[in-house]
């Protein structure tokens, strides 16, 4: 549902015979976020205690408050769309997966990197901006990368081709069945 209601958006931003190929949404917090959180929590602190809060954790939840909205105002949301012929690169909504203006049109060479992964996002380098992915958006950053020229690996992988790579699981993936 969402990856429908995500690709409609992009699709009303691209040109009318565009083929989209893959789409990925993807957002990076301002690197004053923190210093802005904390001002925020003080901030809200302050006015709580002056509106008359009297109990402490009160004051800790409108404080915690601040500092939630100071990250959601300092976080930038963005959508990277591959056609058939190049990469837009588009500004994200804040409250759901969609496409809400260009940004730039970037060449099919660009250089997009995985930089690191947990088990809820991955963090990706586009040309020299660096942002997080949602795991269920990495199939599609993978596509991304690996149509503009780059090698994706894992954390754990070592240096090849996507075919190395690719063999490589297969090739683990039957040594585990015939272990069974």
């Amino acid at each position: 549902m969402r990856k429908r209601r995500l690709a409609a958006t992009v699709h009303r931003f691209l040109s009318p015979g565009a083929r989209v190929v893959a789409i990925a949404f993807m957002w990076r917090v301002h690197r004053a976020a923190l210093p802005f959180g904390i001002g925020a929590a003080a901030l809200t602190a302050a006015a709580g205690v002056l509106a008359g809060f009297d109990t402490a954790s009160s004051v800790v939840a409108v404080s915690l408050a601040g500092v939630a909205l100071a990250v959601v105002s300092s976080t930038d949301y963005r959508v990277l769309a591959m056609t058939d012929s190049q990469l837009v690169f588009m500004r994200g909504s804040r409250f759901r997966e969609a496409a809400t203006g260009i940004i730039d049109v970037l060449p099919l060479h660009v250089e997009i990197e995985i930089m690191s992964t947990n088990l809820v996002a991955g963090e990706w380098r586009i040309d020299q901006q660096r942002f997080m992915v949602a795991k269920r958006h990495q199939a599609a950053m993978r596509t991304i990368a690996s149509t503009c020229g780059q090698r994706v690996f894992n954390s754990h992988e070592s240096a090849g081709t996507q075919d190395e790579v690719v063999s490589k699981r297969s090739v683990q993936a039957r040594k585990g069945r015939r272990a069974q």
